[in-house]
């Protein structure tokens, strides 16, 4: 009885809470926020400059200079600490800045060294040069440089960034009396610009200044206004450009050899040449062609692989360059996780489930070959954005043997497959928009094809206050040609205020039983509709020794799609402060605070497990990180009414920089969970039964990575990754069908000891502009058993006694631009 009158309660709750914060979003309409926008004019020069850091050249001797900073950080709207000033030109082929920034202290300007694209890792001051050459407030290029000359550069839009865009340019900084200077020159081939005789560009100028974390702009950034391109000022005084013919090829040859254990305990080494061809070409001056033949991505670093407890897959990052870079538009509908292109074939349990008693299995393929990927992405004049991507991959197959014959044979794990992604993306007025985009993936030979689209919209006011937005997706998946397809749907819609101190939004979501956008994106879940609410209250402005704080509460409330049954409720509040001396203190609060049912868990359609209700209360600190040595820890604890359930989690890292060449970044985390109830593998016990297990379960994560820089342009990275998780079972139960537990007396052995380790090490040579030369070294380990109890350095050892995987590799790209062949041929 107590139930159902729980699930009416906060349902109303809901709706209450929902009107009340829509009465809000009226009651404050009327309140506004502007920004006042500098207006710069760019000057024609007719000679460049000689590209050395030095501000002699006589090109900027009469052009006009941009300054009068203010900061971002660590309080807005003061004026910079330091005198920056900046120089804008161009000519027909490129963009040039000149930036002389004093400093009254220079001998204290921060000139770490890192690994190029790594600024937001590395203690130093940088300077930024923005470009929206579009001046759509959407969508720009930002280019960076440190006072020790590393490059970075970012695609940027309001909603996110992507740091492994490269461009080719040319920057040099030099140390001053007074502080330090630079030159940049960024070739128009590097960017996309309109096709018009007169054009204003959104333009931004920011300094960093590290030992007083300070962040201060030309453009002053205003952070109750939501979005920072929208921020920026106007450069007019670009007259008569053309955009160039954008081509360049980079070729690539790659040295491979690797030594695999196998499941007999021997090895089996293979030596494998290859190479491929990365193209760019500029089809107009808005789009793009990228293509990737044969690619290798054996430079990319190794996954953070754990062991898997939950009904879940793991979501990993991607760290491909091809399906990083520019790849924003494509993220428009949350359909798209680029992992799938090459992953893991769709049928790899084949070699496992085929496996005949007298057979090894040689090799299967955690990853499928790309015969080729191709990208054509861009915008019109009339601000729609097109993105196309279409890539196809190989069969793939794993190798069997029979240990008594020798002979082998193969089974085919992955098809002939073709990965097609189309995106429509039209800017309204107001930094509105609104989206399409459409995934395929058709596998051929009567294997499982599959298509999703995803219509998306948000409107702003013209204040940029408040938002509304929603999606409209649809899925059908058809198994093999014997099965009819299956259509599915997800909804999703949310009314938000963006800016200002108080910040809110409710929102509703529902996902049908059948949604699947799995083939070409990732969910975890389906069948439920979900309630929700936050509200947020930040602080800019200092008080005493505390520079910026916030405070959020959220909540939300979720059923079952079909049939209409009770899921669970969930509350959050969340509190973070920043001190002057660089220090930050977090907590935050999370419960499902009565008994919910998991619907998952259970892995079988159907059934649910009655779950008891719990909180966890966590903190966080971390110290001031522009010292030599600088440290992080978080601590959180959790309960339930259930006896002996505790749950306790601590993170901790140390960053230890001894000079400016070399970084080292260590961090641990444990995780100790003294009672936790989870389905457990009985399927060769009693099918007919589903059995959760009442276990204790410990991780332990180690993390080592280094950075040792020899110049702005060589760099040599180190990663090692241990990760080792325990299951010790105190008891187990079968699941009735009311979700409750019965106490099984049977023992079903399901302990585990889990070890995964891995290396990386890179060294990286840029020897040419955009060339680059790659030396890696990776190792694996994986071990497992079923003890129960192991110390920690007994484990270690142990698991190095494991047979490894090692695999060298040697990559040389090089970067052939058609503006430069042309000049040469000229010449």
């Amino acid at each position: 009885m107590i139930f159902p009158i729980f699930n009416h309660f906060v349902f109303k709750m809901n709706q209450r809470l929902q009107i009340l914060i829509l009465g809000i979003v009226l009651f404050l309409s009327n309140m506004t926020m502007a920004n006042t926008l500098p207006q710069g004019k760019a000057t024609r020069i007719t000679k460049a400059p000689v590209l050395d850091g030095q501000l002699n050249d006589e090109c900027w001797a009469a052009l006009p200079i941009f300054t009068d900073f203010e900061t971002f950080q660590p309080v807005a709207g003061q004026k910079a600490s330091q005198r920056s000033e900046i120089r804008f030109a161009y000519d027909n082929d490129a963009i040039y800045v000149a930036a002389y920034l004093f400093d009254t202290e220079p001998n204290k300007i921060d000139r770490q060294l890192y690994p190029r694209d790594g600024y937001s890792e590395g203690d130093t001051d940088y300077f930024i040069v923005g470009l929206d050459t579009y001046n759509d407030n959407q969508n720009a290029f930002r280019f960076n440089v440190s006072a020790s000359g590393v490059q970075g550069d970012i695609r940027m839009s309001q909603s996110d960034f992507d740091d492994s865009w490269d461009a080719v340019w040319e920057s040099k900084t030099v140390m001053q009396k007074d502080g330090w200077s630079l030159e940049m020159k960024i070739p128009h081939s590097a960017i996309r610009f309109p096709n018009l005789e007169k054009q204003t560009w959104g333009v931004q100028f920011v300094r960093v200044i590290r030992r007083y974390s300070e962040i201060a702009s030309w453009a002053a950034i205003n952070p109750k206004i939501d979005g920072f391109i929208n921020q920026w000022g106007d450069m007019t005084g670009i007259d008569n450009i053309k955009p160039p013919l954008r081509l360049s090829l980079s070729p690539y040859i790659v040295g491979n050899y690797s030594r695999i254990p196998l499941q007999n305990g021997s090895y089996a080494s293979s030596t494998s040449p290859s190479g491929g061809l990365d193209i760019k070409y500029g089809i107009n001056e808005s789009f793009t062609l990228d293509m990737t033949l044969v690619p290798n991505f054996g430079q990319v670093q190794s996954d953070n692989r754990i062991r898997n407890l939950s009904p879940f897959e793991v979501q990993y990052e991607e760290r491909r360059p091809f399906f990083t870079e520019g790849i924003e538009l494509f993220n428009k509908g949350g359909i798209f996780y680029s992992r799938r292109i090459g992953g893991e074939p769709i049928d790899s349990w084949k070699a496992y489930s085929e496996q005949k008693p007298n057979e090894e299995i040689l090799s299967n393929p955690r990853e499928t070959q790309l015969y080729n990927a191709t990208k054509i992405s861009g915008r019109t004049k009339s601000k729609l954005g097109i993105g196309i991507i279409n890539a196809v991959a190989a069969p793939m197959f794993a190798t069997l043997r029979d240990v008594q014959t020798g002979n082998t044979r193969r089974v085919q794990t992955g098809y002939l497959s073709n990965y097609n992604i189309v995106v429509l993306d039209q800017i309204l007025k107001n930094n509105s928009s609104i989206s399409f985009i459409n995934t395929n993936v058709n596998r051929g030979a009567g294997a499982r094809d599959a298509n999703v689209s995803a219509l998306r919209f948000n409107i702003r006011d013209a204040d940029n206050r408040f938002e509304m937005k929603g999606s409209g997706n649809l899925s059908s998946v058809k198994e093999d040609a014997q099965t009819p397809t299956n259509f599915g749907h997800k909804l999703f819609w949310s009314a938000a205020k963006i800016s200002g101190n108080l910040l809110y939004d409710v929102n509703y979501q529902v996902e049908s039983d059948t949604y699947d956008p799995n083939d070409l994106g990732i969910l975890f879940n389906n069948n439920a509709i979900r309630y929700g609410a936050n509200i947020a209250y930040n602080w800019f402005n200092a008080y005493k020794n505390i520079q910026n704080r916030s405070l959020r509460f959220g909540t939300s409330y979720s059923t079952l799609y079909k049939p209409r049954l009770y899921q669970d409720f969930q509350v959050s509040a969340g509190w973070e402060m920043n001190f002057a001396d660089q220090t930050g203190f977090s907590a935050e609060i999370e419960s499902r605070p009565t008994w919910y049912n998991d619907y998952y868990e259970p892995r079988v359609a159907g059934r649910k497990f009655y779950h008891a209700p719990w909180a966890y209360l966590g903190m966080g600190y971390n110290s001031d990180e522009r010292k030599k040595i600088a440290y992080r820890v978080w601590t959180g604890v959790g309960e339930s009414p259930i006896p002996n359930d505790t749950y306790w989690n601590l993170e901790g890292g140390i960053k230890w920089r001894p000079s400016n060449r070399f970084t080292l970044d260590v961090r641990e985390e444990m995780t100790h969970d003294f009672g936790n109830f989870g389905a457990i593998n009985t399927s060769n016990i009693n099918p007919d039964s589903i059995v959760f297990g009442f276990r204790k379960i410990r991780t332990f994560v180690t993390n080592i990575e280094g950075t040792y820089t020899l110049s702005p342009k060589m760099n040599v990275t180190g990663r090692v990754r241990h990760y080792w998780t325990q299951l010790a079972y105190k008891t187990y139960h079968t699941l009735q069908e009311d979700g409750t537990l019965k106490l099984n007396n049977h023992n079903f052995g399901a302990d585990e000891n889990t070890n995964l380790f891995n290396i990386d090490l890179v060294y990286t040579w840029q020897f040419a502009p955009g060339s680059f030369l790659n030396l890696i070294w990776k190792n694996a380990i994986q071990q497992g058993d079923g003890i129960r109890a192991d110390q920690y350095t007994r484990n270690i050892r142990k698991t190095f006694q494991e047979p490894q995987s090692n695999s060298f590799t040697l990559k040389m790209i090089y970067f052939i631009d058609y503006q430069n062949v042309k000049k040469l041929m000229k010449k």
